[in-house]
């Protein structure tokens, strides 16, 4: 078993080339970092919001579980929609996952810097205490 592609000299040169710009702009330790900044900024917001269970996630992957009640932790995927909606309307993208459709992905880019950071968890906050 193989790939039309594997090992396609072109496409070596091209992981090459984004490992070693990986490497030189530290993008690894740049996720580590900016992701303890948002988890740290959601977590807060958790505590705020009524409809946020949870936050989860490793490095700048993460998932914000949404419920209909903080103690029964029964999902809500009926707010998924409106979370997605209006994050985007005020410039924030996101996606949803999750066997129940109750999970906002949230997966900045790997050069996301501390202020663009800050302004995505304004955005989300808002969003999340406007429910």
């Amino acid at each position: 078993m193989s790939s039309t592609y594997g090992g396609n000299p072109v496409g070596s040169a091209a992981v090459a080339a984004v490992l070693e710009i990986m490497e030189r702009e530290k993008l690894s330790e740049n996720a580590r970092k900016m992701g303890a900044v948002i988890v740290d900024r959601l977590k807060q917001t958790q505590e705020k919001s009524k409809h946020l269970g949870d936050v989860r996630g490793r490095g700048l992957v993460m998932g914000l579980e949404l419920v209909k009640d903080k103690k029964t932790k029964e999902p809500a995927p009926e707010l998924i929609r409106p979370i997605i909606d209006r994050c985007a309307e005020n410039g924030l993208l996101v996606g949803s996952v999750g066997i129940f459709g109750n999970v906002i992905r949230v997966a900045p880019p790997l050069v996301i810097t501390e202020s663009e950071a800050h302004e995505s968890c304004d955005i989300m906050e808002k969003v999340l205490l406007s429910l």
